[in-house]
């Protein structure tokens, strides 16, 4: 727009073409000058609309804002007013306005693509190991007391709201009671005892309370290490069944934060004694956690 400065008085192009054209156009040029007036207005209000939505609502909480309806009672007003000749400009000038309102964010508080969850809290279960022909006579040793926990999953979304990860899981006693045949006593600090997992697992989140659930299905061992004697033995791998609920709340666009409790079971067997080869062992576990997430999504 160009404002020419004369006398103190602003004069626009429309102004004008309101004074230059003959009287029979006038009209019709003033019908514009009017509805792109409003357009503008319409246009800022718009604006500050989907300024708002961004920061204020949750993704696909609005199917049709009710501002679609005031935008079109008021191109309607207009309409009515000019006649015809501006029905089909005012129609154009409404669908290009409120366009902006039908446009998805992808990714705005979705479970959609690249997917990564951290996870920590604590574990309690006692690890017990059960053998058979041991040489030193003992039969059964659990290992009990609140270890530290944790998952880690990546992945990425096979649809909308399920997740497909490899995922990594373990725990860790440090200083574990430790029960021998019945008899109980306290290992020192320098002794850990610990099981994980590495799986493939699936998670599917309910939406919109953004409430999920996990189980992962994998490969799990153990591991006992004595610092005081320099010594680290473990099991075979076995068989592991990790099961997660929890509930998230977003945090901002793609990060959520939350809690999260499930049980998990472990079962393998203890590695072959070279020097005695009668022996046998099973060393199994049955833990429940509850954790606290951070997730990408």
């Amino acid at each position: 727009m160009i404002f020419l400065q004369g006398g103190g008085i602003n004069i626009t192009n429309e102004t004008i073409a309101l004074l230059t054209h003959p009287p029979a156009d006038r009209r019709f040029v003033a019908q514009v000058f009017i509805l792109q007036r409003v357009a503008c207005f319409l246009n800022q209000v718009n604006s500050l609309f989907l300024y708002f939505c961004q920061f204020t609502l949750p993704q696909n909480s609005i199917t049709i804002p009710p501002q679609f309806f005031f935008i079109f009672e008021c191109f309607e007003f207009v309409t009515m007013k000019l006649g015809k000749k501006m029905k089909l400009l005012s129609v154009l000038t409404l669908l290009l306005t409120t366009l902006s309102f039908s446009q998805e964010d992808e990714s705005f508080h979705r479970h959609k693509g690249f997917f990564i969850s951290i996870s920590s809290g604590f574990a309690g279960g006692s690890i017990d190991l059960n053998m058979q022909n041991n040489e030193v006579g003992i039969n059964e040793i659990k290992f009990y007391g609140l270890g530290g926990a944790f998952d880690f999953k990546i992945g990425g979304a096979i649809r909308e709201n399920t997740i497909l990860s490899f995922d990594i899981i373990g725990r860790t006693i440090t200083g574990p009671q430790v029960e021998v045949d019945g008899n109980t006593g306290s290992a020192s600090n320098n002794v850990t005892v610990n099981d994980g997992t590495l799986g493939i697992g699936i998670t599917q989140y309910f939406m919109p309370h953004n409430f999920f659930v996990s189980a992962t299905l994998g490969a799990g061992n153990f591991t006992v290490e004595n610092k005081d004697l320099g010594t680290n033995s473990g099991s075979e791998l076995g068989l592991s069944v990790y099961l997660k609920v929890g509930k998230e709340w977003w945090v901002s666009r793609n990060w959520g934060l939350g809690i999260a409790g499930g049980f998990n079971h472990i079962s393998a067997e203890d590695k072959k004694d070279l020097t005695n080869p009668a022996y046998s062992g099973t060393i199994s576990t049955n833990k429940l956690f509850l954790l606290f997430n951070t997730t990408f999504n």
